[in-house]
């Protein structure tokens, strides 16, 4: 039985295909550890800095992501995407992320969370 040496040198696009495997296996498993997104409860995205909006102002301020989410968080019952946090100024709930698209998708997932620990509070009372 000849080695794999041999193999290789009696047909070389076998090396050539194995390295190719290789490579295509590791840039496969890069792209599935990039994109991996845990929505607005990931590590990563609760320490990215986003731009609030008080409509009733128009004043912007700059905040963690993580303390709005414990904000919204706090706030009882499903969440109302026309109302944001409270505006330190006025009282008014009308602090909103800037980007309508990810402001949207915030208060859904919050809201999804919020149902589920609901359903899961209900099932665990019976």
């Amino acid at each position: 039985m000849s080695s794999i040496r041999d193999q290789l040198n009696a047909r070389p696009w076998l090396g050539w295909a194995f390295a190719g495997v290789v490579v295509l296996a590791s840039v496969v498993t890069f792209m599935r550890m990039r994109s991996s997104d845990d929505g607005a409860m990931s590590g990563d995205a609760l320490t990215e800095e986003v731009t609030i909006r008080y409509t009733d102002t128009g004043e912007t301020v700059s905040m963690l992501r993580g303390r709005l989410t414990r904000e919204l968080l706090g706030k009882d019952g499903l969440l109302d995407p026309t109302q944001g946090i409270r505006n330190p100024k006025t009282g008014e709930l009308s602090g909103v992320l800037v980007n309508d698209k990810q402001w949207q998708k915030l208060v859904a997932e919050i809201n999804a969370l919020k149902e589920d620990a609901a359903k899961n509070k209900s099932a665990s009372n019976r």
